[in-house]
This record gives structure tokens, sequence and C-alpha cells, in this order.
């Protein structure tokens, strides 16, 4: 009888959310507005790679053969 494995990505989003954390302190701390433009759309982009992680993470199963 094959084994079912699930995998969880959800170290990853861990370490997204306390990326998007430490960005949304650094953009408190911005002095320009291009900085806080820039620093405005990193978060954005992690928030999207975020988004598709968890996307990745529903429901992904590998079945693995007993010896």
């Amino acid at each position: 009888m094959p084994k079912k494995v699930k995998i969880s990505l959800s170290g990853i989003v861990k370490q997204i959310d306390q990326a998007t954390k430490n960005l949304n302190a650094a953009k408190g701390k911005a002095v320009t507005a291009s900085e806080k433009k820039e620093v405005t759309a990193k978060i954005k982009k992690l928030n999207g790679i975020k988004k598709h992680v968890k996307g990745i993470c529903h429901g992904l199963n590998v079945i693995v053969p007993e010896k």
C-alpha cells in the first residue's frame, strides 16, 4: 500500500511574512518618496509570491511506494 506524503511550504510563507514586516518597518523610516515607492513595490511583489506559494501549497500530495 503506497503512503501519502504531504508537503508543506508554510515555512516559506512565514519567511515572506517576516520579510514583509521588516519592509513595512523600513518603509516607515524611508526619507524620500522614491524610497517609499521602492519598498512598496517590493512588498507588493512579496505578497504576490505569497499568494502563488499558497496556491501551490493547496493540495500538494506525493504518493510514495512502500518497500
